[in-house]
C-alpha cells in the first residue's frame, strides 16, 4: 500500500532512519516534499508531538528492545539508535521512561 499522506510517509521515514544521528526535520520534510516549518506544523497538529518528540520516542522504543533482547553495552546501544553522546541518551531515556537504561535492563522493563 502506498502512503500518500505526508505525515505517515514522514513518520515511516523517521522509523527507517532514526539510527542516523544527523537526522533532521529538514531531511524528513525534503523526503515528503514539504517546507520544514510547514511539515513541522503538520506533524504537531496531526500527532500532537513535535519532530524531536517523535524521533526520541522511536529511538527510546528501540533502546528498550536492545536493552531487553541483547547484552550490548548502553554506550553501544546509544550509538545504534542515533545518539552520539551516551550520557545524553541516558538522560533522555530516564526522562521518558522514568528509570535509567541500566535500571530498565535490570528490572527487565
Amino acid at each position: 500500500m502506498v502512503k500518500h499522506d505526508p505525515i505517515e510517509r514522514g513518520i515511516s521515514y523517521i522509523e527507517s532512519h532514526f539510527s542516523n544521528h544527523e537526522l533532521k526535520l529538514e531531511d524528513v520534510a525534503k523526503y515528503v516534499d514539504r517546507n520544514p516549518s510547514y511539515f513541522s506544523h503538520l506533524l504537531l497538529s496531526k500527532t500532537g508531538r513535535s519532530f524531536t518528540q517523535i524521533l526520541s520516542g522511536i529511538r527510546i522504543k528501540e533502546a528498550k528492545r536492545y536493552l531487553l533482547e541483547t547484552s550490548k553495552s548502553i554506550k553501544e546501544i546509544s550509538y545504534l539508535i542515533g545518539y552520539h553522546n551516551p550520557n545524553y541518551f541516558s538522560r533522555t531515556f530516564k526522562e521518558m521512561v522514568g528509570v535509567s537504561p541500566r535500571e530498565f535492563r535490570m528490572n527487565k522493563g
